[in-house]
């Protein structure tokens, strides 16, 4: 993935820094915006959060997300 190699990132870290995001959000119910900022801890790595929609399937098929995704990019 030459996208991991860019952000200087290994599978293993991105696969934290997801799931710690994904029980944040679930645990905090955080209102998030793009350009905020998520960080696992004070010593870790900032990334900014960056919304849009997800193209992927159709509006009226069963897998449509109608909430998005996001985007974290490293600072």
């Amino acid at each position: 993935m030459k996208w991991l190699k860019r952000l200087n990132l290994q599978g293993i870290e991105v696969q934290s820094i997801m799931q710690y995001f994904g029980l944040y959000t679930i645990l905090e119910k955080p209102a998030l915006n793009t350009n905020d900022t998520f960080s696992i801890n004070k010593d870790c790595s900032n990334f900014l959060l960056k919304h849009s929609e997800y193209g992927g399937f159709e509006k009226d098929d069963l897998f449509y997300n109608p909430y998005g995704v996001w985007a974290l990019i490293k600072k």
